[in-house]
Parts: structure tokens; sequence; C-alpha cells
């Protein structure tokens, strides 16, 4: 029988407006007050270790630093790139009111390593240990990512979105149509295949419509994305097609700007908030009575580099 994983990740980024521009002055009470007062709880409560993907102007917070560095042990931290904001060619001096726009992939091959580099480095200043998971800005990863976040020492990366395709404002795409639905390790020449690379690609949960569930949208395991009734056919649809493998994974993904009323275009108000909170919850009650077991990304690549398949 397969045993279900499930990973909750975070994409941790600056508080922004209601049409995703950053606030205008730049601030974090997303991540200052609402890690620590409004996730964590209830994180601890069903035994939650969530991922935060944390964005360089996160980084370069020294509050918000504070705020990650004491939650360390109950939470994984990792990487997030938003182009516009780390040299080389850095877009924005002054974040204030700012939309990032930039695909790291829009970037030269040396462009893009040198980002990733520099995220790195600052995030490794910030927390005396080196970052061993990303997800990229916009799900803009390629072939050069995988490559450069191996050679960084990158253990994950969870860029991928399965069945979708994204477009960058300047006309390049980024295409994860053929992207695997579970976790594998990249192979060097064509990254939606399986191969002997050292790096596990865990994407992000996301099904299509088949003839045995009549939709007409991908669904994602994210809030505001699915409702609870389909978060449940998320969970069949993994369970019945992935039922020979050792493990079957799902990657819950959303943005800490969603659980602060006016910081996302999802939640306006108070209500919506408790509504979004709530959501949360449920879902993760649902995860009980499957008998799913939460998981690092990090602890989930461990456990595949573990299995006799893989050995």
């Amino acid at each position: 029988m397969s045993k279900i994983l499930m990973s909750v990740t975070i994409d941790t980024e600056c508080d922004k407006s209601l049409d995703w521009s950053n606030s205008n002055p730049m601030s974090f009470s997303s991540i200052i007050y609402g890690i620590p007062s409004i996730l964590q709880p209830i994180f601890k409560k069903f035994s939650i270790r969530p991922t935060y993907f944390l964005s360089p102007e996160v980084i370069d917070n020294n509050e918000c630093v504070d705020v990650l560095n004491n939650i360390a042990n109950e939470c994984e931290l990792g990487t997030h790139l938003h182009a516009d904001y780390i040299d080389p060619e850095r877009t924005f001096i002054n974040f204030d009111g700012k939309e990032t726009h930039a695909f790291q992939t829009d970037f030269s091959n040396e462009i893009e390593f040198q980002k990733l580099q520099n995220l790195t480095q600052n995030f490794t200043s910030a927390f005396n240990f080196s970052p061993k998971v990303f997800r990229a800005g916009r799900y803009a990863a390629n072939s050069n990512t995988i490559r450069s976040l191996s050679e960084l020492g990158y253990k994950v990366d969870s860029s991928f979105t399965p069945h979708i395709k994204w477009e960058s404002p300047i006309g390049s795409l980024i295409d994860h149509q053929d992207s695997p639905e579970q976790p594998y390790f990249c192979h060097h020449s064509n990254i939606y295949k399986e191969g002997n690379s050292s790096l596990l690609e865990i994407p992000v949960t996301i099904i299509k419509g088949t003839k045995f569930f009549i939709m007409k949208k991908h669904l994602w395991l994210r809030p505001k994305f699915s409702s609870l009734k389909e978060i449940k056919k998320i969970i069949k649809y993994m369970k019945s097609t992935y039922a020979e493998n050792e493990f079957i994974v799902l990657n819950m993904m959303f943005h800490s700007q969603e659980i602060i009323p006016n910081a996302s275009p999802y939640t306006k108000t108070e209500e919506e908030v408790a509504t979004y909170i709530n959501f949360l919850e449920t879902v993760f009650e649902i995860a009980k009575e499957e008998n799913i077991d939460f998981l690092t990304l990090e602890e989930i690549y461990e456990a595949f580099s573990a299995s006799p398949s893989r050995t």
C-alpha cells in the first residue's frame, strides 16, 4: 500500500495590494504578525512543519529574519526568486508599489545563475545554514535553473506546475505541461523525465479534467483555487492513479500575504481571512482522516533517496 505524504509550502513575500503590486510603502505584516500569530498555531495544532520559500526582499528585512529565525526549528526555510529584486541586473532599487514582472528565465543563463547564487548567499548569511529547497517566482524554472540549483547544493525544486504553461510579459514561455504529477529526480537533458540528477522535483499538486471528473479547469491543491469538494477529488485521483507507487505526494501551496486582509487579491476583509483559515484547517482535518503524513520537502527528498527503486 502506498504511503501518502503531504507538504504545505508557502511563497513568502512582502505584503501586496489588490492588484498584486507591492504595498506602498513596502510592509511585511503577513510575515511579522501573520506567520507567528496565525499560521504557526494552526500548523502546531496539526503537527505540521511547513515550508516557507523566502523572496529576496524578505531575506533583506531584519525584522522578518528575526521572526523566521525564532521559528526555524518549527518549519523548513527555503528560497524563492523574483528576479527583479536581486543583482545582477536588478530591476528595482525602491520596491514600494512595484509589481514583479520578470521571469528569472528571461535573463541569460549566466545572469540567472548569479541571481540564484546571490540569493543563496544572502539566505546563508541571514540564517547561518544553506538552503536546500527552492521555488521560482511565477514558477519560471527551466533546464538552466535545475542545473544551477544542483550546482548550488539544493536538494529540492518545487517550481513545476503540471498541465500548465506560463508566459512572461516579454513573451518568453515556461511550459510545464509535460511535468509529471509526482516527484522525480530530473533527467539532465530533459527535465520532465526521470533521470539521475541529484535534484528532486516536487511539483505543485495540480490535476486536470479526466473522463472520471467532469472538470473544465485544472484543480490545484491551493486555497481559493479549489473547493473542499475538489480537494477531496484531488486526493481520490492521486490515490487511485498512483496506487502502485511507494509514495504518493501532495504538495499544497499558497502565499503568506493571503492570511492578512488587503495584502493580496484573495482576502480583502477580516471575514474573508477567517473563511480562508477555516478552509486550511478543514483541509488538514481531511488529510488526517485520510491518514496522510505531513513532511517537509527535504524529508520527502530523504524518503525518495532511501527508496529501493532509487538505490
